[in-house]
């Protein structure tokens, strides 16, 4: 080989060198913008799943204290009717009325806690228990005979369980924001 066809060579080579380390260096960046932008997308994808399940329980809990008020409003117009202050078909005409929860927001509730936060189910259970030792209490005092005080403890028994069933929905927000 001549001198000239050394120089050649050299420079195809040191040409091959160069094109190869930058294919390289294009390939490396390449891959580096690759996992940065799937770490990128799994984090976005991880908040606004936690964004949409702060959203459920925040409905969840508006949902349940409307139906809280609801029941706490029906018990205060019975125990007006224990009390003398209104007549049992007074007590049923205004409880037909109400209009503050609204038709299918109770199967609203149900089914946020059914499909999105089934661990409180068992709390919510305890709030069922004890509306249900209160419905004895929602008929005519005049025929049931039932005493007025239990009628009021149950119904304060009825607050403390719907409180704390609360505070275990805004609880969960609470693994969301950790």
């Amino acid at each position: 080989m001549t001198e000239i066809e050394i120089k050649d060579v050299a420079i195809i080579i040191g040409g091959a060198i160069t094109a190869f380390s930058t294919l390289c260096a294009v390939l490396i960046t390449s891959r580096f913008n690759l996992k940065l932008a799937k770490i990128n997308i799994d984090a976005q994808t991880k908040q606004k799943n936690e964004d949409r399940k702060i959203q459920k329980v925040e409905e969840m809990y508006l949902l349940f204290e409307k139906w809280e008020v609801n029941f706490s409003n029906i018990y205060i117009m019975h125990l007006r009717c224990y009390f003398g202050k209104l007549d049992y078909n007074s007590v049923i005409e205004l409880t037909k009325d109400s209009t503050m929860f609204a038709p299918g927001d109770f199967q609203k509730l149900t089914m946020l806690m059914n499909i999105y936060f089934p661990e409180i189910i068992s709390e919510y259970k305890k709030v069922d228990d004890a509306r249900s030792l209160i419905a004895p209490f929602l008929s005519d005092p005049k025929k049931n005979k039932l005493n007025v005080e239990d009628f009021m403890e149950l119904q304060d028994n009825f607050k403390i369980v719907c409180a704390t069933f609360k505070i275990q929905i805004t609880q969960l927000t609470r693994k969301f924001s950790d």
